[in-house]
Parts: structure tokens; sequence; C-alpha cells
């Protein structure tokens, strides 16, 4: 019978560890971040095109500009339709000035979008009408 060497069966279990589990997740920032939230059937050029607040059913976007003092970090869009959680988007950010936007498709209904931090702080929040 072979003896196995306790320091080696270490090492294999940290190698593994490192492998198998995923690394830090990015921090969240020290501040708020602040955020600028737009509705739009289209983006174009990292822009909403013309954003509203009355859509019809369909494809919308959720365009999201964020100022941070941090360049790392994730947010979600948390897509609520009749105060109801339909859809989260988790999304990362890599900079300190960010533009981003999630996607779904609407029914009729009030909908709002939380944009959130990783531990759920509230950043911003806007809403929208499906008619």
């Amino acid at each position: 019978m072979q003896t196995i060497n306790t320091t080696m069966l270490i090492a294999v279990a940290a190698l593994l560890g490192s492998i198998l589990l995923p690394g830090p997740a990015a921090a969240e920032p020290d501040e708020k971040p602040t955020a600028e939230v737009l509705f739009a059937r289209q983006v174009q050029d990292r822009k909403p095109v013309d954003p509203g607040t009355t859509f019809s059913p369909g494809k919308l976007y959720c365009w999201t500009r964020l100022t941070s003092s941090e360049s790392h970090y994730s947010i979600s869009h948390h897509w609520l339709r009749n105060g109801r959680r339909v859809w989260q988007q988790p999304i990362q950010v890599r900079g300190k000035h960010w533009v981003t936007w999630s996607v779904f498709n609407v029914t009729p209904g009030s909908w709002t979008v939380r944009v959130t931090g990783d531990s759920g702080m509230l950043i911003e929040s806007a809403s929208f009408t499906v008619e």
C-alpha cells in the first residue's frame, strides 16, 4: 500500500481549488455611482435612439450611463412589470464612465427597471408604460 504525502495532497487540492473556483468578485464602489437611465427601441453608437416613456409591446432597451469613482464593479438591471420582477441582467462595469444596456421583450403594463449594485444597493430606478 502506498502512503500519500500530505504536503502533495494539500498542493493538489489548492491547485484544483484555484482552477475550479471563480476569482473574487468585483468590489462594489465605496460611493454610490450616479446613473442616467433611458428607454428606447434601439441603441446606436452607444446612444439610445428616440428615448421615451410610453411604448407598444416588443423589444425595448434599458440604456444606462454610470459615473463612479471606481472602475471595476457589478450592477444588475431588474425589470419589473406591475411591481413584480420578471427578469434580471447582471452587468460588469469596467470604467469610471461607463455606458451599458440590457434588452427585454416587454408586454402591456407598468414597468420599472431598478439598477442595483451587488449588495442590492439601489443606484437608480426609472419607469415606463407599455400600452
